[in-house]
């Protein structure tokens, strides 16, 4: 993300005209196959819905935008790339607004609480599937009531 702000003035400085050292039509160019990527997929999900007679949710069930948006689990998500786009726009350098985005984006999960539960879960998880295999291996704690009989 930085690298442009170092390479597109340096192109220029070497003599490459200023668009070209801007990469805007590699943009435009990539552009096409991200339309043609993403409209594959979404035509795909419907085939697949229609043929497997899968019907859409009832109008009721779908949460209201504003709700999500403001949920305390849309943070995690949307706080980091509002962030990035508040700093972008008031002139901050992109590799120090990429930073914070990152750093937002790592510690937002555990502001939302969500995050600190998951891994207390997983920890306790693989620390039972540690003990498991231990077990049944001879390597656990029934060893050691086996060495003691």
């Amino acid at each position: 993300m930085s690298v442009g702000t170092i390479t597109i003035p340096t192109m220029i400085r070497a003599g490459y005209r200023r668009d070209f050292a801007s990469y805007a039509s590699v943009a435009i160019a990539a552009a096409i196959p991200a339309i043609l990527y993403f409209s594959a997929i979404y035509f795909s999900i419907d085939c697949y819905a229609r043929a497997n007679d899968l019907n859409p949710m009832p109008r009721d069930d779908i949460p209201r935008a504003h709700d999500v948006f403001l949920s305390m689990g849309a943070l995690p998500a949307f706080g980091p790339l509002l962030l990035l786009a508040w700093m972008f726009f008031s002139g901050y350098t992109p590799t120090l607004a990429g930073g914070a985005a990152t750093l937002v984006m790592v510690a937002s999960p555990c502001c939302a609480g969500w995050f600190c539960a998951c891994s207390r879960a997983a920890l306790a998880t693989s620390v039972e599937n540690a003990s498991n295999w231990a077990t049944r291996s001879g390597r656990g704690s029934s060893t050691a009531a086996r060495a003691s009989s």
